[in-house]
């Protein structure tokens, strides 16, 4: 074995330090019954959304699930966790989302964390990660996307928006 060097007249190079890549997957909760109720269950269509979400997501094997303490956003989630042998972890939707993310991304580095949300949420968690706001709350029927985020670092973040149709 012989070891090699190559000076550069004493002039040290260091690398700069390379970030492990962290994917988010965030999507707002399935369809919900509209009974007036503060915590309503899901409709039949987005018990089959869950259900789908599962079927398409568990090749990809998350890390870890998180979810707020509703029924609506620990059901959609509920059969992918069931799958994978995870549980959903709960996150409090009233906390800072700046705050929320940065510990998601310390916590979670270079993992891939799926994040059941709201419309209000969810949009949010995104303008965090991508460093702008750009993009705003969902329509109250908008349960078909899927945004997939990948970044080493808040604001260098490549997202790539899905549409998952389910139909009865």
């Amino acid at each position: 074995l012989w070891l090699v060097s190559c000076g550069s007249g004493g002039t040290e190079q260091v690398m700069p330090e390379v970030k492990p890549l962290t994917t988010f997957y965030l999507v707002r909760h399935a369809e919900k019954v509209e009974d007036g109720s503060k915590n309503p269950p899901l409709t039949e269509k987005g018990m089959m959304r869950a259900e789908k979400i599962s079927q398409l997501f568990a090749k990809v094997a998350p890390d870890a699930l998180y979810a707020t303490p509703f029924i609506r956003t620990q059901s959609t989630l509920q059969p992918l966790a069931d799958t994978l042998g995870l549980s959903v972890e709960t996150y409090d939707a009233a906390l800072d989302l700046v705050q929320l993310m940065d510990e998601m991304l310390t916590i979670h580095a270079g993992q891939k964390v799926f994040i059941a949300g709201h419309s209000n949420t969810i949009p949010g968690m995104l303008n965090v990660l991508v460093g702008d706001n750009v993009y705003e709350d969902f329509s109250h029927d908008q349960y078909n996307d899927i945004f997939v985020v990948s970044l080493s670092e808040k604001g260098k973040a490549v997202v790539t928006r899905l549409q998952l149709e389910v139909t009865e």
